[in-house]
């Protein structure tokens, strides 16, 4: 893996500070979620460039249970799946009344959007 690539710098801060990794997954709660990816030219080919990538999912762990577990799987993944990508996102389940209503939905998604913003301050090692 690239160090010195947006993925690569991810690797290295859970290496550098784990814990502060999980204690912001923790603070998320149970509706979020961590998803790794490989990634693929659209033609099946490597390296993927931007834009023109596949996603194959690998593996999902919903934040239920943060602990050591999640972070080692994490950095365990990240260096064993050629050209990894990580989405970390919320849930929203099948049939939730807030899908019928726009507004408390787009309130939802930005609050959402707050919330995962502590993830790239950690990456930006605030």
């Amino acid at each position: 893996m690239d160090r010195s690539s947006p993925i690569g710098h991810f690797a290295k801060r859970l290496r550098a500070a784990p814990q502060t990794f999980e204690k912001i997954l923790a603070g998320l709660g149970s509706n979020y979620g961590v998803s790794l990816f490989s990634r693929t030219k659209r033609d099946g080919s490597t390296p993927p460039r931007q834009g023109d990538d596949r996603w194959h999912l690998v593996g999902m762990q919903r934040l239920e249970f943060v602990g050591e577990g999640l972070v080692s799987w994490l950095r365990f993944l990240l260096q064993s799946v050629p050209f990894p990508g990580v989405l970390i996102g919320r849930h929203v389940p099948r049939g939730d009344p807030i899908l019928l209503e726009a507004k408390k939905l787009s309130a939802e998604a930005a609050r959402s959007l707050e919330d995962v913003s502590a993830v790239l301050k950690y990456l930006e090692g605030e």
